[in-house]
């Protein structure tokens, strides 16, 4: 971590306060809440929550994608065998992400980290923007950087890329509903939560201004990102889908209110003249539909052959690869990215997968060992029809980059894990049992 700014809006547009502070270790290894959450990106966590945040872009041939705990870029230049080529741990957690030439402007818990990937293999958290409110979303048009709060829009100057300057502040009326998305079409930024919509004019970042909201009342709720096609701004809620024609992008006209699929939705993903919307369940219900004519979507397949295992989320189109963002595995509690083949949108196939090591890690202890250093990781793996444990062992000699060495299997739930010497540890695992394990 190279610098890191603090900053604070006092007023609601051009004021902006930036106070230098010590850098943040993002590598740690330790009990919070009763849960080790190891930020090193060498151990994904598998299953993090019901829905996590993750977010994919594409760029050339590398998948940038978030996880919670950390950055990671891949290469996707033959999706059949996609290959991890690099990553960092972020302080916070990371969620979603926009990225301008070469960084990456992630939302963390407290603000906003830049990561510079002018090297993919090697990507580098370089400065954390601390905010005064959890940024959710982020976006980015030319030098300027929007960032939505729950119940606000921000602007900022992105002319020195690794000092954001604060522009202006509007305020987003709060209800009790959950933020779901921000879209920037011409001069306006399209902001949605669960309920209503709100078309914000920015042609002056300085002094944006609210000039449209309407209430979905559809019956359901927003949860997902929106869309544009053409002049068109596509918007899911889980009872029906709305489309607005953006003639006039001050005042949007609905043009179809309609539920096309045969299950609710929660995302969509739009790639020219595709669109894929998800249910979000673990059955693996997923539609392609053709808008070649956005106001009137037209089904052409409803997958029933490709499965997702636990919770799961849509993620991009790109070169007729649909990303796919499965929160479970077979058998195993961990992540999936599904690389799914649309080139015939009447036969989608499966073409490849990048996984997570699976296990939610629960407990850690480190010991030493032959001028070494390791940290023994308990973690659990369940699923809807088992419940296992899993013990890795990890050289963090080098703290900045642990190795995995080994694993073993438990035969149930890991509670704990503590070493009693440099050759044996005792793991707890549930009901109460205690193992003795070598370690050689």
């Amino acid at each position: 971590m190279k610098r890191i700014a603090k900053f604070r809006i006092l007023l609601l547009c051009g004021v902006l306060n930036i106070t230098f502070i010590s850098p943040i270790i993002s590598q740690t290894w330790g009990n919070n809440d009763e849960r080790l959450i190891p930020i090193a990106n060498t151990l994904v966590n598998g299953e993090l929550v019901e829905s996590p945040y993750v977010h994919t872009i594409i760029e050339d041939n590398y998948l940038y994608y978030t996880d919670y705990y950390g950055f990671f870029v891949f290469d996707i230049s033959n999706p059949e065998s996609p290959i991890r080529i690099g990553g960092t741990s972020l302080p916070g957690k990371a969620t979603y992400f926009d990225i301008r030439d070469n960084y990456a402007y992630v939302c963390g818990e407290f603000g906003i980290v830049i990561v510079d990937i002018s090297i993919p293999s090697n990507p580098e958290a370089v400065n954390y923007v601390f905010l005064d409110f959890r940024p959710y979303q982020v976006v980015i048009d030319s030098s300027i950087m929007y960032i939505a709060g729950v119940e606000n829009l921000n602007s900022f100057s992105l002319a020195d890329p690794l000092s954001p300057e604060s522009l202006c502040l509007i305020y987003i009326p709060p209800s009790n509903v959950t933020f779901a998305g921000i879209i920037k079409y011409d001069n306006y930024i399209y902001y949605s939560n669960q309920l209503f919509m709100y078309a914000i004019n920015v042609e002056n970042p300085s002094n944006m201004q609210s000039v449209f909201t309407t209430e979905f009342n559809t019956g359901g709720s927003c949860w997902g990102p929106m869309a544009i096609k053409d002049n068109y701004l596509i918007v899911p809620t889980t009872l029906k889908l709305l489309v607005y024609n953006l003639e006039n992008p001050a005042s949007p006209t609905l043009v179809y209110s309609n539920l096309p699929t045969n299950h609710t939705i929660y995302d969509i993903v739009v790639d020219g003249n595709i669109m894929v919307l998800n249910h979000r369940s673990n059955n693996g219900l997923w539609t392609i539909l053709d808008i070649t004519n956005p106001s009137n979507p037209i089904v052409v397949h409803e997958n029933s052959t490709i499965p997702t295992y636990y919770s799961y989320s849509l993620g991009v189109i790109n070169n007729n690869i649909l990303y796919l963002l499965d929160n479970g595995q077979e058998g195993l509690e961990g992540y999936t990215i599904d690389l799914i083949d649309l080139s015939i949108v009447t036969n989608p196939v499966l073409v490849g997968e990048i996984k997570s090591f699976p296990g939610k890690s629960r407990s850690v202890s480190i010991f030493e060992k032959n001028n070494s250093r390791y940290a023994l990781v308990a973690q659990d793996n369940q699923g809807p029809e088992f419940e296992t444990g899993i013990l890795r062992v990890m050289d963090i000699t080098d703290e900045s980059n642990p190795i995995m060495v080994s694993s073993l299997d438990l035969p149930n739930l890991a509670v704990s894990v503590i070493a009693i010497s440099d050759k044996y540890a005792f793991a707890t695992i549930a009901e109460f049992h205690m193992t003795m394990i070598p370690y050689y």
